[in-house]
């Protein structure tokens, strides 16, 4: 939860402060992660998603950005509910990449856990990058606050992972939100909302 930490990004080594059964496995694996190295060396490395997005997820409770951006290239026009809210936004691409970068290396994953490295933007922010990728779609924004994420950590500090695996961040909100719009036009056969 934000309101257990001070502002600004959080950084790799906060304490662990699960609220639910989901986080307390996520702390618990990360635990595991970091024992297996340092009683059996055995290579681990975990990486902390956040909302991964892209053409073709369809489940999960983030998957709505997905959504969102599938039928904005089905209709070519759609409503944004969480204008104000901030995400740490990931693209696919982006998290395929962290995930081979740390895979090639020849340097020990040291049983550790990183932040992933994300783009930390509002909905409002998502809104303008569709309009800025079909600058004929039709959006609106409004100003409801989703209560699941109402207090969740919105941003980390990803700097350790691109340090430690000279890793620079390649897939922000713009690139990746294209991209989708792009992935979802060749998959539907669609246009800005045009069936072909």
């Amino acid at each position: 939860p934000r309101s257990g930490y001070p502002s600004g990004a959080l950084p790799d080594a906060a304490a662990h402060r699960p609220t639910s059964l989901y986080g307390s496995c996520k702390s618990l694996c990360e635990n595991l992660a970091r024992r297996a190295y340092e009683r059996d060396k055995v290579d681990v490395i975990g990486l902390r998603l956040s909302v991964v997005y892209g053409a073709g997820r369809i489940r999960g409770y983030m998957s709505y950005p997905s959504h969102m951006m599938r039928a904005a290239a089905e209709t070519g026009a759609i409503h944004v509910a969480y204008g104000t809210q901030r995400l740490h936004w990931q693209h696919v691409e982006e998290v395929a990449a962290m995930v081979g970068r740390a895979l090639v290396s020849d340097r020990s994953g040291g049983g550790l856990t990183y932040n992933a490295p994300g783009d930390s933007r509002t909905w409002s922010e998502a809104a303008a990058a569709l309009r800025l990728a079909r600058p004929e779609l039709r959006v609106t924004i409004g100003s409801e606050i989703d209560p699941a994420l109402s207090d969740v950590v919105e941003d980390y500090d990803a700097s350790a992972f691109s340090e430690y695996y000279d890793y620079e961040m390649a897939w922000p909100l713009e690139r990746g939100v294209k991209t989708t719009l792009d992935t979802y036009d060749a998959m539907l056969g669609t246009k800005s909302g045009v069936v072909r």
